[in-house]
């Protein structure tokens, strides 16, 4: 059964409204298009992936008949949104969608419900990897500290059994 683009839209703007509204403060931060923008290969990098997944396909198609649709080009997201974030991968899902020619509900509304996954994923994968980063750079701090205190506090010791040990006193 064919279906018209507008509703394939609405339905993919609903899946994709589902996924902001469950946490919408910690996905604000996390998912910032001002964080795409300043990767500046970002756009020539998911560009040049999306072109070989075109490329790809065709080959493949050419080369061993009907293949699944749309089967090369989830790396490609993925790859994309993890380079980039969630916004970039949630364009070039749509982008595939829009230019594949392909407009049978199904497979087209499960492409794009797997490319919104991704790049949610994806984006959830790169915040807790800086969450992890940030941790671990704290605790290097802490013990860092701990290890100057230790240094500090056998110094004083050191210091202060001299003065102890000292037959005159001593004055500073």
């Amino acid at each position: 059964p064919k279906i018209s683009p507008d509703c394939l839209l609405k339905a993919s703007e609903l899946v994709c409204l589902l996924f902001f509204l469950i946490n919408f403060k910690r996905m604000q931060v996390m998912f910032s298009m001002k964080e795409a923008l300043r990767k500046p290969m970002l756009f020539p990098a998911a560009i040049a992936a999306l072109v070989l997944s075109f490329f790809l396909q065709e080959l493949l198609a050419s080369n061993f008949g009907p293949i699944p649709p749309f089967i090369n080009f989830y790396p490609a997201i993925m790859f994309i949104a993890l380079i980039g974030g969630i916004w970039p991968g949630i364009l070039a899902t749509f982008s595939i969608a829009m230019l594949s020619g392909n407009f049978d509900f199904i497979s087209i509304f499960l492409f794009l419900f797997m490319g919104v996954s991704i790049s949610f994923i994806s984006a959830l994968y790169m915040a807790y990897r800086k969450k992890t980063a940030d941790y671990e750079r704290e605790l290097a701090i802490q013990n860092e500290r701990k290890r100057s205190d230790d240094v500090l506090q056998g110094r004083e010791a050191k210091l202060q059994s001299i003065v102890n040990s000292a037959p005159v006193g001593i004055g500073m």
